[in-house]
């Protein structure tokens, strides 16, 4: 037999097909059935899974167990067909491999080298790794393709595969593509974890269940979308991939259109009877598809409302069930049925009534219930239950209308308390705050809730009930509890009164106190009688107190600031800008005030102009002096006149008097003074001026002008004679005793003149 001159090995993951492909086109041959020819393999076997292994690894030379692991039949042909040792089954009815029409991602094969077995799979419509739909024809002649090409990515036409625009999958389907190849090549996950399917329960069914589940559910979601015609592979796919996204919502919502398909839904009230088709294609007879029967059965007890789930359907297990027949409602709560009608009449409890020809049945909502986790306990009326939880009545009714106070274990809607949710409630509150000692309880920030039940004023009936709930949601905090009792859980006195303060404003018809209201104008409370009589303010009256309303406060904000409110943020007084105000003409309104005062107001448009005007008028009374000194030495400059000067230096009186500064000023501010002096130096420049030497420079020069025209430094008695000194250098002897520096160079001149 003739072999090959090129033999590559398989790789573990490749379509055999593909093999065969990339084999021909790497011995330079145009078509694989040269390779088939020399193989002695009928060009139609290459189109069928049993295709002859044996007589392919002959012809290239090699062990036929090489090629165990991609042959879609096992080298004896009688254990089934499969595909990467994944069994297919002994039929390939199903048609689970795409044989005679090949589809590829040229993308991969142009990373990879070679065709995946992925491609095998007559549902592989997308690629996992790129997310586009499979090319399944030529991109230049339109033709499909055929393993019978010159190459991998070569077209019969001679047309590069990687070619033309590819459009991309949606993201279902791609997710749909991971899970599948993932399960596959047996990875324990699919390349993306963003997938809003049920990823893990599809990867743990064996792969040709997998492959079943997409079918089956593929083809009742087309059936349920109207579709007539034999859906394709590619619409099985998507439809699969649309109804397992989102999951479980999109199977809820496949559920409910096949429910409202139904053409006579009155006929049945049991889930099964309802969804035959769906159960007959997915369920009956098998039990691989187990998560997805999981969930039908969840959809009929929770979410779907129109009948019940049979008792075989559910099993021994115990599992939540939201709706079920109005007796076993009964059984479970103990509650007699003809009391749940009465409740479904008042409008307490959703009872449905489904017609089944001649018969009615009764569907009940149990979720409005609270089913009884135990028979044993007894009901306490209001009082019993506040006197042993430690509330008021009110409280405890107003927890138990909001929700606060959950029933778990007798319904909502029944009277009375039973002594298990109680205790249970009791423990909540408690666990929620630790025992602190007794030291900090008595410290007089801290108010017990005992004390807030009984001594506080909300204003409304359920304001007792309002205070815990705030402390229950987050809203209040606590440091801890003294005792052992709900009563000894401590709050901060600041936090209950603001409380109060929003309880009492709500119960007041959305009110505030005249104290709040002058804190949210910032003024002070005996301002807001006057503001009241003068109709800038809503006053409510009560029997013992009149109240503000808030939307007036809030309009009169809009409208007018306080001078006081103005004054604190400036840090200033009322007065001082009192003063700004009348001397800029500025108007403001007064009010007089209960206490023989006046309080001043601003339109709120001045508010700016007002704070602007003070700080104007804070820049003039505190103008930094070198700003001062560099204004008046810019306008001489401009003018061009000199610097005032007394001999050769600048006479600091004059400037300092000329820019309203005292002369000290000069002195005291560094900056100033390097600016005169730098200025003082140009300005000698400009106008022939002797240059302004300072002390120690002077008096350098002066020991340098001796130095160089060889003279003697004047002494007297032995010693530095520091009259003539000071005089020869220009300045007043007094200097060189009182400057260290001055002193120190005189002191090192005498060495020398002591030397020689």
């Amino acid at each position: 037999m003739t072999r090959l001159l090129r033999t590559p090995a398989c790789h573990a993951t490749e379509s055999l097909m593909g093999y065969v492909l990339r084999v021909a086109e790497e011995n330079g041959y145009d078509s694989p059935w040269h390779v088939l020819s020399l193989a002695d393999i009928a060009q139609g076997e290459m189109r069928t899974a049993g295709f002859p292994v044996r007589k392919l690894a002959a012809v290239l030379g090699r062990e036929s167990s090489e090629y165990e692991g991609i042959a879609y039949q096992g080298l004896n042909k009688g254990a089934g067909f499969k595909l990467l040792k994944h069994a297919l089954g002994e039929s390939l009815a199903s048609q689970p491999l795409r044989l005679r029409c090949p589809a590829i991602c040229p993308d991969c094969i142009d990373e990879v080298g070679y065709v995946d077995a992925f491609w095998d799979l007559s549902l592989a419509v997308a690629c996992p790794c790129h997310g586009r739909l499979a090319v399944s024809a030529c991109p230049h002649c339109g033709a499909e393709l055929t393993w019978f090409r010159p190459g991998q990515l070569k077209c019969k036409c001679g047309g590069d595969l990687r070619d033309g625009t590819r459009m991309a999958a949606e993201p279902p389907l791609q997710d749909l593509m991971q899970v599948v190849s993932a399960s596959l090549h047996r990875e324990m996950s699919p390349g993306s974890t963003s997938s809003s399917l049920p990823t893990q329960a599809l990867l743990a069914l064996p792969f040709r269940s997998l492959l079943a589940l997409i079918r089956q559910l593929g083809r009742v979601a087309v059936a349920a979308m109207g579709g007539q015609h034999a859906a394709s592979d590619e619409e099985l796919a998507r439809a699969a991939a649309d109804t397992l996204s989102e999951w479980p919502a999109r199977f809820h919502q496949l559920l409910r259109a096949i429910d409202a398909k139904q053409e006579s839904p009155n006929e049945s009230s049991t889930l099964r009877k309802r969804f035959e088709s769906l159960y007959g294609a997915m369920f009956k007879g098998r039990d691989d598809f187990a998560f997805l029967q999981e969930e039908f059965i969840r959809f009929g007890t929770m979410k779907w409302g129109d009948g019940i789930v049979d008792r075989r359907m559910l099993g021994a297990q115990p599992i939540e069930r939201r709706y079920m027949s109005r007796n076993e409602l009964a059984r479970r709560t103990g509650i007699d049925p003809r009391t749940l009608s009465k409740w479904s009449r008042s409008g307490k409890l959703s009872i449905k009534e489904i017609s089944i020809g001649k018969q009615i049945r009764y569907v009940a909502d149990a979720s409005e219930l609270a089913p009884p986790l135990t028979a044993k306990g007894r009901m306490l009326q209001a009082r019993s239950a506040a006197r042993l939880v430690g509330l008021p009545v009110s409280a405890l009714a107003a927890l138990k209308a909001s929700g606060h106070f959950v029933s778990r274990h007798s319904p909502a809607m029944k009277k009375g308390y039973h002594e298990a949710d109680l205790a249970a409630f009791k423990i909540r509150l408690l666990d929620m705050v630790p025992t602190v000692s007794p030291a900090a309880a008595e410290l007089g920030e801290w108010l017990s809730l005992a004390y807030v039940m009984q001594e506080i004023r909300f204003w409304a009936s359920d304001g007792n009930g309002r205070f815990i709930a705030a402390f229950l949601n987050g809203e209040l905090e606590s440091i801890g509890r003294s005792g052992d009792g709900i009563g000894d859980i401590l709050f901060k006195q600041i936090d209950v009164q603001e409380f109060a303060k929003r309880c009492r404003g709500i119960a007041a018809g959305n009110t505030v106190s005249r104290q709040e209201a002058g804190d949210i104008i910032g003024c002070p409370q005996a301002t807001v009688p006057g503001l009241i009589r003068q109709g800038f303010l809503d006053a409510v009256l009560g029997a013992n107190r009149t109240r503000v309303r808030r939307e007036s406060v809030a309009a009169f904000l809009e409208r007018y600031s306080s001078l006081l409110s103005i004054a604190r943020e400036l840090g200033t007084t009322t007065a001082s800008l009192e003063r700004i105000c009348r001397s800029s003409g500025t108007q403001m309104l007064e009010i007089a005030t209960s206490d023989d005062c006046t309080a001043l107001f601003v339109d709120r448009t001045l508010v700016d102009t007002v704070k602007f005007t003070w700080s104007e008028k804070l820049k003039k009374r505190r103008r930094p002096a070198i700003d001062a000194l560099n204004e008046y030495l810019q306008g001489l400059q401009r003018m061009g006149l000199p610097l005032p000067r007394k001999g050769n230096i600048p006479n600091k009186s004059a400037i300092a008097a000329a820019c309203g500064l005292d002369r000290s000023a000069l002195a005291t501010d560094t900056d100033a003074g390097i600016l005169l002096m730098c200025f003082a130096r140009d300005d000698a420049e400009r106008f022939a001026v002797s240059q302004y030497r300072s002390p120690e420079e002077a008096l350098q020069a002066y020991i340098q002008e001796l130095k160089t025209g060889g003279g003697h430094l004047p002494c007297r008695g032995g010693r530095p004679n520091k009259a003539a000194i000071a005089k020869a250098c220009g300045f007043k002897r007094d200097l060189l005793s009182s400057r260290p520096e001055l002193r120190k160079i005189l002191a090192g001149m005498s060495l020398e003149v002591t030397g020689s």
